[in-house]
This record gives structure tokens, C-alpha cells and sequence, in this order.
């Protein structure tokens, strides 16, 4: 948790800099794609290096789309729920974190 925290407080400004006349919608697409494929690549590691590998990535794709993602609510609605839908973007992290942990788990108990 602490490498892709630190990566991604890192490359969000840097990201955000290199990806700036780019579709901010086409970024939001790359980032997810690139999020799953770091998240299967995880999955499916045969050694220590390649989640690492993969954590690098989360981190980067992470510090990108919390940089679009912070100024994305402004554009999607009305001023008045701008504050709302910041949060709601910004939700999803804690949410996965609680709610996906305790999927997996589950999950893998099930599955044994």
C-alpha cells in the first residue's frame, strides 16, 4: 500500500502535466484499462517481482486519474452538486478498499 500511495502522489502532477491536449475522457478509459491490467497482473504473478511491477503501475494510474477525476465533477453537473459529485468520484477508493476486501475474502473462502 505504501509504494502506490507514494507513486501516485508523485506522478498525479506529473501525469497530469504530459497528458494535458489529450481527451480527458480517452485518460479516464486508459487509466481504468491500465488499473485492470495491473490488478490481473497481481492476480496471476508467479514471483514477488511482478506484483511489484503491478503495484508500480496502480500507483501511476492511480496519481493520474485522481488528477482528472478532481476536475472532472465540475464539467458533469450542475454547480449547485459539484460538491457532491466530487465526492461520490472520490468515494470509490475507500469503498473498494472496504467493500472489495471483504468480497475477496469471502470469495476465496467460498471457492476454498
Amino acid at each position: 500500500m505504501t509504494m502506490p500511495g507514494f507513486l501516485a502522489a508523485v506522478s498525479a502532477p506529473l501525469v497530469t502535466v504530459a497528458t494535458a491536449g489529450y481527451d480527458r475522457r480517452l485518460m479516464l478509459c486508459a487509466f481504468v484499462f491500465l488499473l485492470a491490467l495491473a490488478n490481473f497482473l497481481a492476480a496471476v504473478a508467479p514471483d514477488y517481482w511482478l506484483v511489484l511491477v503491478s503495484r508500480v503501475m496502480v500507483g501511476i494510474t492511480i496519481g493520474g486519474f485522481w488528477s482528472i477525476g478532481a476536475g472532472l465533477a465540475e464539467r458533469l453537473v450542475p454547480p449547485a452538486s459539484v460538491g457532491r459529485a466530487t465526492a461520490v468520484i472520490f468515494s470509490a477508493v475507500p469503498l473498494g478498499s472496504v467493500l472489495g476486501v471483504r468480497a475477496g475474502t469471502l470469495i476465496g473462502e467460498l471457492a476454498g
